[in-house]
């Protein structure tokens, strides 16, 4: 299958910083997934900063399009956070990756 792509060979390079043999087939799926998304340039990173957007991606992705229970989705989501740390601009891909993989549900991303 053949999915429009938001530069993939950038962030399959960005995800490599954390995870260094990435499931392309998933980032795939999820730069298809997120482009409507992260067209919008504001939209193309993830505050961890800002409460209301940690809560965003717990419910609406881990929780919802992931199936993790709320418990799982926020220990993900901590994770992540933390191992992002020291990058200023969280791309939202690859946090969204890791967050699925943190939770062994990259197979579950939608595309």
């Amino acid at each position: 299958m053949s999915y429009p792509t938001y530069d993939l060979e950038k962030c399959l390079a960005d995800i490599e910083r954390f995870d260094s043999h990435p499931d392309r087939g998933a980032v795939e799926r999820l730069t298809h997934y997120l482009l409507p998304t992260i067209q919008n340039h504001d939209a193309q990173f993830v505050a961890t900063s800002e409460e209301q957007e940690v809560t965003y991606v717990e419910e609406k992705w881990a929780q919802d399009r992931l199936g993790a229970s709320a418990s799982a989705a926020h220990e993900a989501v901590a994770h992540v956070a933390r191992q992002m740390k020291d990058t200023h601009n969280k791309s939202r891909i690859t946090f969204y990756y890791l967050v699925a993989k943190k939770l062994g549900k990259l197979g579950a991303i939608p595309g």
